[in-house]
């Protein structure tokens, strides 16, 4: 299947053995339709299913954006080994659902994400 290389703004979430929901977030790499690579500090085990969320940036001069949701199943985690390496995991899904783009406001739950993007940007 082809990927796309595509850095996006990426939140997820999980549930622990504990029952306990995890949160992270991350910027991916590439995606598909019917996955992605996903590079974050905070990776879900193998196996997990998570719920991830990619805003898409904006297709037009608009500051509109849009975002794609799915539930995924986690392939497999690629762990930081290398200094300047992040870590990350791939995640395949039966498909990611697409919601129509909304107001600036949207941006603000990426704010920390959009934060992390720009360290990254920055060690390179």
């Amino acid at each position: 299947m082809i990927r796309y290389q595509l850095g996006a703004p990426a939140i997820f979430s999980w549930q622990s053995a504990q029952h306990k929901r995890m949160q992270g977030e991350g910027v991916t790499r590439d995606i598909s339709p019917l996955g992605a690579f996903v590079f974050t500090p905070t990776c879900p085990p193998v196996e997990a299913t998570i719920q991830i969320e990619v805003l898409l940036p904006p297709l037009t001069q608009a500051k509109a954006t849009t975002r794609i949701k799915a539930e995924a199943r986690v392939l497999r985690v690629e762990p930081n080994h290398e200094k300047g390496v992040a870590s990350g995991f791939a995640v395949l899904s039966n498909g990611f659902n697409l919601y129509p783009a909304t107001k600036d406001k949207t941006k603000s739950e990426f704010n920390d994400v959009e934060k992390l993007l720009e360290s990254w940007r920055s060690d390179e």
